[in-house]
């Protein structure tokens, strides 16, 4: 991938290669240092005022570089610009030295090393500004090995020719600030060598500041600026023209300016976070901290980078990706997708540089399909370093939404199917029921708008499911209503038979069969119609009632009912008299139709009803050690006509109302009503209800109940 986008904290080939001409000038010193101890004559020294201003460089960068490797930075930059100090470091030791020098043999080796130094500065610092601006890795691999290449052949002519130099002994000129060598004919090449470097890092770093939008940037860029002026200014003046011109009254001063390059740089460090933050850092930060997942390939699709997002989204790490066909991790018809828009680039029919492919599907490690909305991009189009961004959003949420609208509208015609029976009511119902079919449909054409349009139009959905509830609960408030004057008939005509003495027994057991199911077809309608009552904000007029009242009759029916099945019933109730709001028949109802569920669904064991006060709430508990309830099953068990899967494996014959009809009672007695189970166990049903303290007075009734009394 382009280097712009690689981590910067490990150094590059291109820092090695620093690394390497470092420790190469190290040798180089070494080599020097141990000739001069074999060579007496190069410590032939004494003392020269000039040699301060070559002394003072040495020991500003030898601070500014242990400033720089105290920060533990390996970018690039910041050993290159370590290399230009250690140039101007060698430079001010052999100018010192040569300054120092009472022979002209001693100042020729001292000038010797001084030039490998000053030939090593510019190179430095151009590779310096060029690994700040963009990294040497995304340049040319030539780049550093051609300016190595051409610092060591002017290394070779500087020692081992005269032609920028006349290095002769004899030929030395005594100057106040020591022995200094005339010029030699192709002193003008070096010159113009070192003064190209230094001007092509100068425009580079200005251009970089003019296109540059980050403020701490601009700040960076200005001060190297200001830092490579002072040595094209000062020093190549006196050290380059004025030489040049056969101008020699005047004291090389190269090296001493350096020094204020040296302290802007550390000015820098201290204000403008120099060699922690650079272009290349910001750029691939903003990759980092998107939160969509981003991927670049090179232009083979094989993975070069992938930022935390897209390695969360694909459940595998960095080291794993790379250099993964990032084929691998799409369906094949998505992959397909994306290799068609390729060929048809090729063709001229469309660009893979900007394109939005829409909905696509792709596979992590795991192997889960995931769906995506995937966009890609090209960068530095036919360039070396060409390669692909994809940039994937993950859009589990909106396809889930996706699935969930489509089983409301799997459940609306289940609903319209049930009620068809009835075309006079159904008719109205089916034609909004279709309409909302249609709004659903376009709501699926649509999903992939924003969330708020998506739940906008998820509330009108459910207003209309709300008015085709209303509409249902009046029609069976209808029916209901219709079927108890024949029901009745039903029922006298029942009881006249029953009470002919001249029946036979078989007569009689089918009239009992009868009167049983009257009965439970009076007791469904009865349900029913207070349910469509509750359901319409109908309250009844709850009076103050003892609790005693309506649990004693259930009591001695639940003790009857457990025995004839073989279960131990054990109640549990205060003795103290506890007074409640209540309409005493709906509440015993309810409480009725608890028991009744736990005593139906337990084979073996026992049911308890537990009755407790606390905080002037009464809380009636039924326990069982019954066949239990799923889990998935508790969230839908107060729903209408909800019945458990666990009925239809146990062959109950309930009506499914008797929890809703259970929850809307203590709803209206201002209580709330809940269960916790655990399957194979046995399930716990409690209802909490407000109950009237002795002394308590109206006014402290619940709003609800006192509007009603």
């Amino acid at each position: 991938m382009p280097d712009k986008f690689k981590i910067l904290d490990r150094p590059g080939s291109s820092s090695r290669s620093a690394l390497i001409v470092a420790f190469s000038l190290l040798v180089t010193i070494f080599t020097v240092t141990f000739y001069a101890l074999r060579h007496p004559q190069a410590l032939d020294l004494q003392y020269n005022p000039y040699a301060v201003l070559s002394f003072l460089p040495i020991a500003i960068n030898i601070w500014i570089i242990i400033l720089i490797v105290r920060l533990r930075t390996q970018s690039e930059e910041a050993v290159w610009f370590v290399l230009y100090l250690c140039g101007i470091t060698i430079a001010g030791l052999g100018e010192a030295l040569q300054r120092m020098s009472a022979q002209p043999d001693a100042a020729v080796f001292w000038f010797q090393l001084n030039g490998l130094g000053f030939m090593l500065m510019p190179i430095a610092y151009y590779l310096f500004v060029f690994s700040y601006v963009k990294p040497l890795r995304s340049q040319s691999p030539l780049l550093v090995p051609s300016l190595m290449t051409g610092l060591c052949v002017m290394i070779l002519f500087f020692v081992g020719t005269n032609q920028f130099y006349n290095l002769v002994p004899s030929a030395m000129v005594s100057y106040p600030w020591g022995f200094n060598p005339p010029t030699g004919p192709l002193f003008g090449i070096l010159f113009l060598w070192v003064e190209l470097l230094l001007l092509v890092a100068f425009f580079t770093l200005f251009r970089f500041y003019r296109r540059v939008s980050s403020d701490l940037l601009r700040r960076q860029s200005r001060v190297y600026i200001w830092a490579i002026l002072i040595p094209i200014i000062g020093g190549s003046i006196t050290d380059g023209l004025l030489p040049l011109l056969n101008y020699n009254s005047i004291v090389p001063l190269s090296i001493f300016l350096s020094t204020g390059t040296s302290v802007v740089a550390y000015y820098g460090l201290r204000r403008y976070r120099l060699f922690q933050v650079n272009p290349s850092l910001f750029a691939e930060n903003v990759i980092r901290t998107m939160h969509e997942a981003v991927v670049v390939t090179n232009t083979q699709f094989k993975i070069d980078f992938a930022n935390r997002e897209a390695q969360s989204l694909l459940h595998a790490n960095s080291a794993n990706l790379s250099g993964t066909d990032i084929s691998t991790y799409f369906t094949p018809d998505s992959w397909q997708t994306i290799l068609q828009a390729e060929q048809n680039e090729k063709r001229g029919m469309e660009s893979l540089s900007e394109a939005d492919f829409g909905k696509l599907t792709i596979m992590d490690t795991a192997g889960n399909n995931i769906p995506i909305r995937i966009y890609t991009s090209r960068l530095e189009e036919g360039t070396p370093n060409e390669a692909y961004i994809f940039i994937i959003s993950d859009i589990s949420d909106i396809t889930a939404s996706y699935h969930q609208l489509e089983d409301s509208a799997a459940r609306i015609r289940t609903q319209n199917q049930l009620l068809q029976e009835n075309q006079v009511t159904m008719e109205r119902l089916l034609a909004e029921s279709q309409n909302l079919q249609k709004q659903l449909q376009h709501e699926k054409e649509n999903v992939e708008h924003t969330v708020e349009v998506r739940t906008a139009e998820l509330r009108e959905a459910r207003d209309k499911l709300e008015a085709a509830d209303e509409l249902k609960s009046e029609f069976i408030m209808l029916s209901s209503h219709n079927l108890r004057t024949p029901l009745s008939i039903m029922r006298s005509s029942v009881e006249l038979l029953a009470d002919n003495p001249s029946l036979a027994a078989d007569q009689k057991a089918i009239i009992h069969s009868l009167t049983n199911g009257t009965d439970r077809l009076g007791e469904l309608i009865e349900d029913l119609l207070t349910i469509a009552t509750l359901e319409a904000g109908d309250q009844s007029r709850l009076e103050p009632t003892k609790l005693g009242d309506i649990i004693s009759p259930l009591v001695s029916e639940a003790e009857s009912i457990a025995e004839s099945k073989g279960l131990v019933f054990k109640p549990s109730i205060p003795t103290t008299d506890i007074v409640v709001n209540a309409n005493a028949p709906r509440l015993r109802g309810a409480i009725r139709n608890i028991l009744h569920n736990a005593v139906n669904f337990t084979t073996e064991g026992e049911v308890r009803l537990r009755v407790s006060t606390s905080e002037n709430k009464l809380r009636i508990i039924v326990e069982d050690s019954g066949i239990g309830i799923p889990p998935e099953e508790l969230p839908k068990l107060f729903t209408k006509f909800h019945r458990a899967t666990s009925t239809l494996v146990y062959d109950y014959q309930g009506k499914g109302i008797g929890l809703y009809l259970a929850k809307l009672v203590v709803e209206e007695h201002n209580g709330k009503i809940f269960a916790e189970s655990t399957l194979g166990k046995g399930s716990a049903f409690t209802m909490e209800l407000p109950i009237i303290v002795p002394g308590q007075s109206e006014n402290s009734i619940p709003a609800s109940v006192a509007t009603n009394s």
